[in-house]
């Protein structure tokens, strides 16, 4: 599956761009392969706004895409969180000032009514980490649990991730982008989860297989390029509808 022309290709980019350790993989009718670079294939690595789909299922499976937030206008609903289209600012500076308590999203989500809005609903699409704290707290009070074990139970489980969670990655970050210490545990719902390239394709698989994920591939917002569904970006390459999220993050891309 992972030809020799891919993987050189792969060695001269992480040679040209120094990169130090690079995990890479496929899966095919259930197959799985994995190659790297500098560090083993099972590496786990902070993957930042990969973290967005995983949000997606979880308020997929717990809320109602046309219900009010209760924090925004009521305009505002967790369709538009989702997808970025909410017109509201994208962060509110060092989150670390919550601290790493339960309580700490529930408080940042209180403050969030203070923050700039830009625009209304749909007028444009604007890349918002705001949104998805949001949603993972509301997750959170439905399910009457942290957001973290909310997503362990009912999405980390089920896909069968075991490499997957918001503890430490196994290498630091590098370049001028690192950034020392842990991560803001309030963040966690745009960012926050650690995971290898096994879990990642594991995670790609449940999803074709899970019946609410049609719900994710409805276009609600179009960015500078392709579309942008509930948590994933969306383009047609080829004929073929292709849906991801990438994620970059204190020295991991």
């Amino acid at each position: 599956m992972l030809d020799s022309s891919f993987l050189q290709a792969s060695e001269a980019a992480a040679l040209t761009w120094e990169v130090p350790a690079l995990a890479l993989g496929v899966s095919v009718g259930g197959e799985i392969e994995t190659h790297a670079i500098g560090c083993a294939p099972e590496t786990r690595f902070r993957v930042a706004s990969i973290t967005k789909p995983f949000t997606a299922a979880l308020s997929v499976d717990l809320l109602e895409l046309e219900e009010s937030t209760g924090v925004w206008p009521s305009d505002v609903r967790v369709r538009h969180l989702l997808s970025h289209t909410s017109g509201f600012d994208a962060d509110a500076g060092d989150l670390g000032r919550f601290g790493d308590g339960d309580d700490a999203l529930a408080v940042l989500v209180s403050e969030l009514p203070s923050i700039r809005r830009f625009v209304g609903i749909e007028q444009a699409w604007s890349y918002a980490n705001s949104g998805y704290w949001l949603a993972g707290e509301m997750c959170a009070e439905r399910a009457g649990e942290t957001y973290e074990t909310a997503l362990t139970e009912r999405v980390l489980r089920p896909a069968g991730l075991e490499a997957t969670s918001f503890g430490e990655p196994d290498l630091e970050g590098t370049g001028p982008d690192a950034l020392p210490g842990p991560y803001p545990r309030a963040r966690r719902p745009s960012g926050g989860l650690v995971s290898n390239v096994p879990d990642l394709l594991r995670f790609g698989r449940w999803l074709l297989a899970w019946p609410e994920f049609a719900r994710m591939r409805i276009v609600h917002g179009k960015p500078p390029a392709g579309v942008y569904g509930l948590g994933l970006f969306g383009e047609r390459v080829d004929g073929v509808e292709v849906w991801g999220h990438g994620g970059s993050r204190g020295g991991f891309q």
